[in-house]
């Protein structure tokens, strides 16, 4: 039996130079102020956009509120080019190109 080809959501999007990238963008130019993240707050925003599941653990102070709420800024920055609907899990992560203008 031949191996299997990989699932196509095993490849990282967002959590490369590029994707990163993309996010920060996003982020620093914020209508409210410009946000930077944290690296660790960044790298768990590209993993979970991804559609890869996340828990993060941090001390009091560190950055967990927001992470989540970073990760909604970047997410609320794409909802009037996306669908929205429940996908089943390899379809779940935002699609990259879409959101670069890329077709």
């Amino acid at each position: 039996m031949a191996p299997s080809e990989p699932p196509p959501y095993s490849q990282p999007v967002y959590n490369t130079e590029t994707g990163c990238t993309l996010v920060t963008d996003i982020l620093a130019k914020n209508q409210l102020r410009s946000i930077e993240p944290h690296d660790y707050q960044l790298e768990g925003i590209c993993y979970a956009l991804d559609g890869v599941d996340l828990v993060a653990t941090m001390a009091t102070g560190a950055g967990k509120t927001g992470f989540y709420c970073f990760l909604m800024l970047v997410i609320d920055s794409y909802l009037p080019s996306l669908k929205i609907q429940t996908l089943p899990w390899p379809e779940r992560r935002l699609p990259l190109q879409e959101m670069c203008g890329v077709h």
